[in-house]
């Protein structure tokens, strides 16, 4: 250990200005919160979403007739 700190101090005798750490590069941020729908595209959900219960219901009135 007394080895490693007499390396150390010697390297910082023999240049001592400090060295700024280069920082890293910031990551782009995850949005957790969902971005605003108009009204329109609300309305085009809700018209999917109410297509494909009834096509899932008619497919399963289906299967009871046979």
């Amino acid at each position: 250990m007394e080895a490693l700190y007499k390396k150390v101090h010697a390297a910082i005798r023999a240049d001592p200005l400090a060295k700024k750490a280069e920082k890293q590069s910031l990551k782009e941020h995850k949005r957790f919160n969902l971005k605003r729908l108009s009204y329109e595209q609300r309305k085009a959900n809700l018209v999917d979403r109410i297509r494909t219960l009834n096509s899932a219901g008619e497919a399963i009135h289906e299967d009871d007739d046979e």
